[in-house]
């Protein structure tokens, strides 16, 4: 492991190879529901520190924002462990990767979000969440998330009744102007594991040692480069050398503005981990990326549609260093 730890988590949930879309639905009409429940970075990370393989440890007090879920899910496949890292963009919102609280039971057909939930003491809140619809009306993949708009908006629904810890919180800002371009200079973030190798032709990561680690790396692709998946960007990675997503990586964010260094320096989340493939001897790294109308006009979207809540997502209807937003 080269680098420092982060106290977070890297959300790609499916992560390994892309596949073709599952066959028909199982038998079973009813649907299981994942209990996924997220807390605050610092609860759930080791006290030493956010992770991504080959990246720098960092402190969980750094990183406020974060949040991080570990789960028990059905899948069509039977029972396996997850994670998923989420962004609090505001008071009451969380930007997470849509395969996060994507169904994953035996009906192919069902498209409502799971019912995620925060817990900050002794109170547990439930998310009221929506996948993007670009992301939501594909077929589900075997292994991989449904598409490129690899994105879920959530809102608190606390009742007006905000945690104190919530109250205190400076929340991440999210650049939805700005574009990535090959050799644009950006960190990951990650919670998955500690280092990755290749293990026959698939991404095998080591058991996660609860630590939240960071990468400096450079965008190899950006946003309509690869046909099929207009949101994403891409990140190479020479395998045992430079940082890259982990399977369990998904939902945390991408940022700019700061380096694994100097990671309190005016920062901006510029996508959402979503998966990883392999090629050769090379990780490759998707990132749904926020600086594209895809996201932008989505988003704004559902702030609309939300409006009963009264969402604030710093970036988008609030500015950064307004109200509880970091400059």
């Amino acid at each position: 492991m080269i680098g420092r730890v982060l106290a977070g988590v890297l959300l790609l949930v499916p992560l390994p190879i892309l596949s073709g879309p599952l066959a028909s639905p199982t038998s079973s009409s009813e649907r299981e529901e994942t209990t996924i429940t997220f807390e605050l970075a610092n609860t759930v990370l080791n006290e030493s520190s956010v992770q991504v393989a080959n990246g720098i440890e960092v402190l969980a007090s750094d990183w406020p924002a974060l949040i991080i879920a570990k789960f028990e899910e059905q899948t069509i496949f039977g029972r396996r462990q997850g994670s998923c890292t989420a962004s609090l963009v505001g008071p009451n919102v969380a930007l997470m990767a849509a395969h996060c609280v994507d169904p994953k039971g035996g009906d192919l057909n069902d498209v409502t979000p799971l019912i995620p939930s925060l817990r900050i003491g002794d109170r547990v809140i439930p998310f009221r969440c929506e996948m993007h619809p670009d992301y939501r009306d594909r077929p589900r993949m075997a292994y991989s998330p449904r598409g490129s708009a690899d994105f879920a908006l959530c809102v608190l629904d606390d009742n007006g009744n905000r945690p104190q810890a919530l109250k205190a919180m400076q929340f991440e800002v999210v650049d939805t102007q700005s574009q990535l371009t090959p050799g644009s200079q950006v960190l990951l973030t990650g919670y998955g594991c500690e280092s990755l190798r290749i293990v026959d032709g698939r991404p095998q990561g080591t058991k996660a040692d609860g630590k939240l680690r960071l990468g400096d790396v450079e965008i190899d692709k950006g946003p309509d480069s690869i046909p099929g998946a207009p949101a994403y960007v891409t990140i190479r990675s020479k395998a045992n050398v430079e940082p890259a997503l982990c399977p369990g990586d998904s939902g945390g964010p991408l940022l700019s503005g700061i380096t694994a260094e100097h990671a309190n320096h005016p920062r901006r989340i510029r996508g959402v981990n979503s998966s990883l493939s392999v090629i050769g001897d090379v990780f490759i790294s998707s990132i749904a990326a926020t600086g594209t109308t895809i996201f932008r006009n989505w988003a704004d979207r559902w702030l609309a549609k939300n409006a009963k809540f009264n969402p604030e997502i710093c970036g988008l209807n609030v500015r950064a260093g307004e109200r509880q937003c970091r400059y």
